[in-house]
């Protein structure tokens, strides 16, 4: 064959290639920050994707998805849950606690402390697991919590006494429902495993611009930041409800200056919204990561004092000795709660 032929031959595939796989394309777009590079590819996407349906050359795509439950929704997505968390404050109770504003390592306080209902005093216990009756544990999020959680599941199946579920989405968050949808995904998690102790993270995809009503904010802007709270508080609030223990993992110390920074505005609403809810426990990763003046650093010491690699390349994600560095921290400080929910009860 000419080299002619050779490249009509390869044209010829790569659009058909394009038009099999045009939802995965759309996705790919759709998955982008919100700015004219993401509308430039959602604009050639789309009518790719249109003319697909059309030949019916999507449905192979679209089956394939269906299959991944990629579910998608809206910025109204985060209100199923605040209706399902929303309780009449009892008389004579205060309907709303103030937040106070904190500064993580520095950074500029968040803005925007959310108003929400008076939580009860103390935590629920959690019950001590048998072999016959485990302890339903159940870890999610983002990519980052993929890492950590099969560190966590592997750790916690080896007690016998914890039956953990790993539920991990790559690309997703709470800034984007209309790519992955958190929301509805957790309300069926919720009502068809019955956990009842959740481990979650979120935060490295989500440092990213939100559209609220037609309008595009940064992570810097209050409008970003109240909204992005609101969607945590309603998370918190549908988790932990029920005496449902929630375990909320902040983020490492990053590599990228401007990224660490909007990853410590997240950390302070973290840390912030899960002080409002006794159920929820909110475990710090930032000092465990961090070098000389909490500087990001990839090597860190493990227990024998030798450096350890405790970083992914990206300077994002956590190496296999990190995630398992966590993992072990986590079960930990689940079991410290469960002794101290023992000793409770029989000092009683």
């Amino acid at each position: 064959m000419s080299a002619g032929q050779i490249l009509i031959i390869g044209l010829i595939a790569f659009t058909v290639a394009a038009f099999l796989n045009s939802r995965t394309l759309l996705d790919m777009a759709e998955r982008q920050p919100f700015g004219w590079q993401r509308s430039a590819l959602v604009g050639l996407a789309t009518p790719l994707h249109t003319v697909s349906q059309w030949t019916g050359l999507a449905k192979p795509g679209e089956t394939v998805d269906d299959i991944r439950n990629r579910n998608r929704g809206s910025e109204d997505s985060f209100d199923v849950l605040i209706a399902d968390t929303t309780v009449p404050a009892a008389a004579g109770a205060p309907s709303t606690v103030a937040v106070t504003q904190t500064t993580v390592e520095g950074a500029a306080p968040t803005t925007a402390p959310s108003t929400t209902a008076a939580p009860p005093s103390t935590a629920a216990p959690l019950r001590t697991p048998t072999a016959e009756a485990p302890l339903k544990l159940w870890a999610g999020g983002d990519s980052m919590a993929a890492e950590v959680g099969e560190a966590l599941v592997r750790v916690a199946g080896e007690t016998g006494v914890m039956a953990p579920t790993l539920d991990a989405r790559v690309s997703t968050g709470l800034t984007r429902p209309d790519y992955f949808d958190w929301p509805a995904h957790l309300v069926n998690i919720v009502e068809t495993q019955a956990p009842e102790v959740m481990v979650v993270m979120f935060g490295a995809n989500d440092a990213q611009r939100m559209k609220l009503d037609g309008v595009v904010y940064d992570v810097s802007q209050p409008e970003w930041q109240a909204e992005y709270r609101r969607r945590v508080a309603a998370v918190m609030d549908f988790l932990s409800r029920d005496g449902r223990r929630v375990y909320w993992i902040g983020q490492p110390v990053m590599r990228a200056g401007d990224f660490d920074q909007k990853q410590i505005v997240l950390e302070g609403i973290y840390r912030e919204e899960a002080a409002l809810h006794p159920n929820v426990t909110f475990i710090h990763l930032r000092s465990m990561f961090a070098g000389p003046g909490g500087a990001y650093t990839a090597y860190l010491p493990d227990a024998s004092g030798e450096e350890v690699l405790m970083r992914a390349q990206d300077g994002v994600h956590l190496s296999l000795a990190g995630s398992n560095l966590v993992g072990r921290h986590v079960l930990e400080t689940i079991q410290a709660d469960i002794a101290a929910s023992a000793s409770a009860s029989s000092g009683s």
